[in-house]
Protein backbone atom coordinates (compact mmCIF):
# COMPACT_ATOMS: atom_id res chain seq x y z
CA UNK A 1 0.00 0.00 0.00
CA UNK A 2 2.59 2.29 0.83
CA UNK A 3 4.51 1.57 -2.65
CA UNK A 4 1.33 2.73 -4.24
CA UNK A 5 1.15 5.64 -2.15
CA UNK A 6 -2.16 4.77 -0.99
CA UNK A 7 -3.53 7.33 2.67
CA UNK A 8 -2.93 4.20 5.31
CA UNK A 9 -4.94 6.04 7.61
CA UNK A 10 -7.83 5.21 5.50
CA UNK A 11 -6.48 1.33 5.94
CA UNK A 12 -7.76 -0.56 9.05
CA UNK A 13 -7.86 -4.42 9.92
CA UNK A 14 -10.61 -6.18 12.08
CA UNK A 15 -8.70 -7.41 15.07
CA UNK A 16 -9.54 -10.88 16.09
CA UNK A 17 -6.94 -11.90 18.19
CA UNK A 18 -8.85 -12.71 21.33
CA UNK A 19 -11.15 -15.05 18.56
CA UNK A 20 -11.47 -16.33 15.36
CA UNK A 21 -12.89 -14.04 12.71
CA UNK A 22 -15.51 -15.56 10.47
CA UNK A 23 -17.37 -13.91 7.43
CA UNK A 24 -20.75 -14.16 9.05
CA UNK A 25 -20.22 -12.54 12.37
CA UNK A 26 -21.98 -9.97 13.60
CA UNK A 27 -18.63 -8.20 14.16
CA UNK A 28 -18.11 -7.68 10.50
CA UNK A 29 -20.93 -5.34 10.01
CA UNK A 30 -20.51 -3.50 12.94
CA UNK A 31 -16.95 -3.27 11.99
CA UNK A 32 -18.09 -1.56 8.42
CA UNK A 33 -20.42 0.46 10.26
CA UNK A 34 -18.19 2.25 12.19
CA UNK A 35 -15.37 2.83 9.79
CA UNK A 36 -17.68 3.34 6.73
CA UNK A 37 -16.17 1.03 5.03
CA UNK A 38 -16.71 0.97 1.40
CA UNK A 39 -14.53 -1.91 0.23
CA UNK A 40 -13.73 -4.86 2.52
CA UNK A 41 -11.41 -7.94 1.62
CA UNK A 42 -10.92 -11.20 2.99
CA UNK A 43 -8.01 -13.09 1.87
CA UNK A 44 -7.64 -15.84 1.86
CA UNK A 45 -11.91 -17.07 2.22
CA UNK A 46 -11.20 -20.15 3.80
CA UNK A 47 -9.36 -18.67 6.72
CA UNK A 48 -12.73 -16.95 7.71
CA UNK A 49 -15.28 -19.85 6.64
CA UNK A 50 -15.14 -21.61 10.28
CA UNK A 51 -15.10 -25.41 10.67
CA UNK A 52 -18.65 -25.71 11.10
CA UNK A 53 -19.11 -25.15 7.50
CA UNK A 54 -17.87 -27.26 4.03
CA UNK A 55 -16.77 -24.72 1.44
CA UNK A 56 -17.23 -27.45 -0.52
CA UNK A 57 -20.49 -28.31 0.19
CA UNK A 58 -23.43 -25.84 -1.21
CA UNK A 59 -26.01 -26.46 1.45
CA UNK A 60 -23.35 -25.91 3.84
CA UNK A 61 -21.70 -22.52 2.16
CA UNK A 62 -24.85 -21.06 0.90
CA UNK A 63 -26.54 -19.62 3.98
CA UNK A 64 -22.94 -17.96 4.70
CA UNK A 65 -22.84 -16.34 1.26
CA UNK A 66 -26.09 -15.06 1.13
CA UNK A 67 -25.87 -13.39 4.84
CA UNK A 68 -22.44 -11.94 3.69
CA UNK A 69 -24.25 -10.72 0.40
CA UNK A 70 -27.71 -9.23 2.72
CA UNK A 71 -24.51 -7.07 4.53
CA UNK A 72 -23.23 -5.75 1.87
CA UNK A 73 -26.37 -4.94 0.47
CA UNK A 74 -27.57 -3.32 3.89
CA UNK A 75 -23.72 -1.14 4.15
CA UNK A 76 -23.50 -0.31 0.99
CA UNK A 77 -19.57 -1.90 1.57
CA UNK A 78 -17.89 -4.14 -2.02
CA UNK A 79 -16.86 -7.17 -0.58
CA UNK A 80 -13.58 -9.22 -2.30
CA UNK A 81 -12.74 -12.62 -1.68
CA UNK A 82 -9.78 -14.00 -2.25
CA UNK A 83 -9.65 -17.56 -3.28
CA UNK A 84 -6.94 -19.89 -4.51
CA UNK A 85 -7.01 -21.98 -7.15
CA UNK A 86 -7.24 -25.67 -7.58
CA UNK A 87 -3.99 -27.74 -9.03
CA UNK A 88 -6.55 -29.69 -11.23
CA UNK A 89 -5.62 -28.81 -14.64
CA UNK A 90 -8.91 -30.69 -16.59
CA UNK A 91 -11.76 -28.21 -15.17
CA UNK A 92 -13.08 -25.68 -16.83
CA UNK A 93 -12.02 -21.79 -15.44
CA UNK A 94 -14.94 -21.21 -13.23
CA UNK A 95 -14.57 -24.75 -11.40
CA UNK A 96 -10.96 -23.90 -10.49
CA UNK A 97 -11.12 -21.68 -7.73
CA UNK A 98 -11.12 -24.14 -4.42
CA UNK A 99 -14.75 -24.39 -2.26
CA UNK A 100 -17.87 -24.82 -4.28
CA UNK A 101 -19.08 -23.24 -7.47
CA UNK A 102 -21.93 -21.52 -5.25
CA UNK A 103 -19.11 -18.98 -3.91
CA UNK A 104 -18.42 -17.80 -7.70
CA UNK A 105 -22.15 -18.13 -8.63
CA UNK A 106 -22.74 -15.78 -5.43
CA UNK A 107 -20.62 -13.78 -6.85
CA UNK A 108 -21.51 -10.56 -9.11
CA UNK A 109 -17.85 -10.45 -10.76
CA UNK A 110 -14.98 -13.12 -10.93
CA UNK A 111 -11.18 -11.99 -11.69
CA UNK A 112 -8.26 -14.23 -12.11
CA UNK A 113 -5.45 -13.26 -11.22
CA UNK A 114 -2.38 -15.15 -12.89
CA UNK A 115 1.31 -14.57 -13.12
CA UNK A 116 2.86 -15.11 -16.66
CA UNK A 117 6.08 -18.03 -16.49
CA UNK A 118 7.27 -16.74 -19.85
CA UNK A 119 8.08 -13.37 -18.32
CA UNK A 120 9.80 -11.98 -15.69
CA UNK A 121 7.55 -10.16 -13.04
CA UNK A 122 4.88 -10.50 -15.28
CA UNK A 123 1.01 -10.94 -14.74
CA UNK A 124 -2.11 -10.59 -15.58
CA UNK A 125 -5.74 -9.58 -14.31
CA UNK A 126 -8.56 -11.74 -16.72
CA UNK A 127 -12.22 -11.30 -15.74
CA UNK A 128 -14.49 -14.43 -16.23
CA UNK A 129 -17.66 -13.40 -14.77
CA UNK A 130 -19.96 -9.94 -14.86
CA UNK A 131 -22.99 -9.79 -13.68
CA UNK A 132 -22.84 -5.99 -13.32
CA UNK A 133 -21.56 -4.53 -16.75
CA UNK A 134 -20.08 -5.26 -20.10
CA UNK A 135 -17.09 -7.74 -19.77
CA UNK A 136 -13.41 -5.80 -19.17
CA UNK A 137 -10.69 -6.59 -21.33
CA UNK A 138 -7.76 -8.56 -20.04
CA UNK A 139 -4.68 -6.14 -18.03
CA UNK A 140 -1.37 -6.75 -17.89
CA UNK A 141 0.71 -5.73 -15.14
CA UNK A 142 4.58 -5.54 -13.74
CA UNK A 143 5.49 -5.93 -10.55
CA UNK A 144 9.25 -4.54 -9.02
CA UNK A 145 9.91 -3.70 -5.67
CA UNK A 146 6.60 -4.72 -4.75
CA UNK A 147 5.25 -1.78 -6.76
CA UNK A 148 2.54 -2.84 -9.36
CA UNK A 149 2.68 -0.99 -12.94
CA UNK A 150 -0.11 -1.15 -15.08
CA UNK A 151 0.87 -1.97 -18.69
CA UNK A 152 -2.31 -2.28 -20.74
CA UNK A 153 -5.13 -4.00 -21.84
CA UNK A 154 -4.41 -8.17 -23.46
CA UNK A 155 -5.94 -10.37 -25.85
CA UNK A 156 -4.60 -12.79 -23.64
CA UNK A 157 -7.36 -15.55 -22.49
CA UNK A 158 -7.83 -17.28 -18.85
CA UNK A 159 -7.30 -20.59 -20.16
CA UNK A 160 -3.61 -19.16 -21.18
CA UNK A 161 -2.99 -18.57 -17.78
CA UNK A 162 -4.49 -21.40 -16.06
CA UNK A 163 -2.85 -24.41 -18.94
CA UNK A 164 0.30 -22.42 -19.40
CA UNK A 165 0.11 -22.69 -22.96
CA UNK A 166 2.73 -20.53 -24.00
CA UNK A 167 0.98 -19.89 -27.24
CA UNK A 168 0.10 -16.23 -25.82
CA UNK A 169 -1.31 -13.23 -27.64
CA UNK A 170 0.43 -10.09 -28.74
CA UNK A 171 -0.50 -8.01 -26.24
CA UNK A 172 -1.03 -3.79 -26.20
CA UNK A 173 2.56 -3.26 -24.55
CA UNK A 174 4.14 -5.46 -27.38
CA UNK A 175 1.73 -3.91 -30.54
CA UNK A 176 3.34 -0.56 -29.07
CA UNK A 177 6.42 -1.16 -29.41
CA UNK A 178 5.54 -2.35 -32.83
CA UNK A 179 3.79 0.96 -33.80
CA UNK A 180 6.19 2.80 -32.46
CA UNK A 181 9.51 0.93 -34.92
CA UNK A 182 7.06 1.07 -37.61
CA UNK A 183 6.58 4.69 -37.63
CA UNK A 184 9.87 6.07 -36.27
CA UNK A 185 11.75 3.75 -38.71
CA UNK A 186 12.04 6.46 -41.45
CA UNK A 187 13.00 9.10 -38.98
CA UNK A 188 11.86 11.59 -35.94
CA UNK A 189 8.56 12.06 -35.31
CA UNK A 190 6.22 14.58 -33.66
CA UNK A 191 4.86 12.73 -30.42
CA UNK A 192 1.38 14.29 -30.27
CA UNK A 193 0.82 12.44 -33.98
CA UNK A 194 2.19 9.40 -32.43
CA UNK A 195 -0.02 9.73 -29.81
CA UNK A 196 -3.39 9.94 -32.34
CA UNK A 197 -1.65 6.98 -34.79
CA UNK A 198 -1.96 4.89 -31.23
CA UNK A 199 -5.30 5.99 -30.28
CA UNK A 200 -6.69 4.99 -33.56
CA UNK A 201 -5.18 1.44 -32.93
CA UNK A 202 -7.03 1.48 -29.29
CA UNK A 203 -3.30 1.96 -27.55
CA UNK A 204 -3.71 4.36 -24.77
CA UNK A 205 -0.77 7.22 -24.13
CA UNK A 206 0.07 5.51 -20.70
CA UNK A 207 0.81 2.38 -22.70
CA UNK A 208 2.46 3.55 -25.68
CA UNK A 209 4.77 5.86 -22.77
CA UNK A 210 5.50 2.70 -21.33
CA UNK A 211 6.36 0.89 -24.83
CA UNK A 212 8.75 4.12 -25.43
CA UNK A 213 10.57 3.54 -22.07
CA UNK A 214 11.68 -0.19 -23.09
CA UNK A 215 12.69 1.33 -26.10
CA UNK A 216 15.75 2.95 -27.27
CA UNK A 217 13.95 6.02 -28.33
CA UNK A 218 15.20 9.58 -27.37
CA UNK A 219 12.96 12.41 -26.70
CA UNK A 220 13.98 15.80 -28.47
CA UNK A 221 12.76 19.12 -27.32
CA UNK A 222 11.72 21.32 -30.99
CA UNK A 223 9.62 24.36 -31.20
CA UNK A 224 6.66 22.79 -32.11
CA UNK A 225 6.95 20.06 -29.11
CA UNK A 226 8.60 16.90 -28.28
CA UNK A 227 10.09 14.70 -31.07
CA UNK A 228 10.90 11.32 -30.68
CA UNK A 229 13.79 9.50 -32.41
CA UNK A 230 14.62 5.66 -32.58
CA UNK A 231 18.13 4.84 -32.23
CA UNK A 232 18.95 1.30 -33.21
CA UNK A 233 21.74 -0.67 -30.69
CA UNK A 234 24.89 -0.60 -32.06
CA UNK A 235 27.68 -2.91 -32.36
CA UNK A 236 30.90 -2.36 -30.11
CA UNK A 237 32.66 -1.76 -33.41
CA UNK A 238 30.11 0.35 -34.48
Amino acid sequence: LEKQKADCNKICFIDNKEQPLFIDDDIVENSIKQTGAKLLVFDPIQSFIGNKVDMNNANSIRPVLRRLKQTAERTGCAIILIRHLSKSSNKKALYRGLGSIDITAAARSVLYIGRDHHKANTGYMIQQKNNLAPFGNSIEFKIDDNQITWIGETEIKINDILNDTGNFKHTKLEDAKLLLKQQLSQGPMCAKKLYLIAEANNISKRTLLYAKSELPINSIKTKDGWTWEYKEKRGNNE
